[in-house]
């Protein structure tokens, strides 16, 4: 069989974003341990404990107080394909040990309400630039 080529795809294998959409997504990038990324992928959870994760580090760059985030909204983000929230709750709870074993300063923790979210340190520690 012949490899396909790219008229042969269905998307594209580029994209182009405007100059204002990449300076903002500098401005609000938070680094990622690989070696966390690498624990979660090598033990398998799938795709959501590779987003909480993720989500996770974004999340604790600015939070200063604990927060629940209720499940509905959660769900809303990452759980469309559950048909339940019970059944999103659930998936989130059984892939939290695994994004506790690749990042194991995040305070999460699961509620009635939602996941509990405390002021935790980033999975990478903040450079800091001094001027010269």
């Amino acid at each position: 069989m012949d490899k396909p080529t790219q008229s042969d795809t269905l998307w594209p294998n580029t994209i182009t974003i405007s100059p204002a959409f990449r300076d903002s997504i500098k401005a609000s990038s938070v680094p990622l341990d690989t070696r966390g990324l690498a624990l979660v992928q090598q033990a398998k959870a799938g795709p959501l404990a590779l987003d909480l994760y993720t989500w996770l580090a974004h999340r604790f760059y600015s939070i200063r107080r604990t927060t629940t985030v209720p499940w509905i909204l959660l769900s809303e983000q990452f759980g469309s394909q559950y048909g339940r929230v019970r059944n999103f709750k659930a998936n989130v709870i059984k892939a939290l040990p695994v994004v506790h074993l690749a990042y194991p300063e995040a305070n999460v923790s699961p509620s009635a309400g939602g996941l509990v979210l405390k002021p935790s340190p980033l999975p990478v520690a903040r450079k800091i630039v001094l001027d010269a």
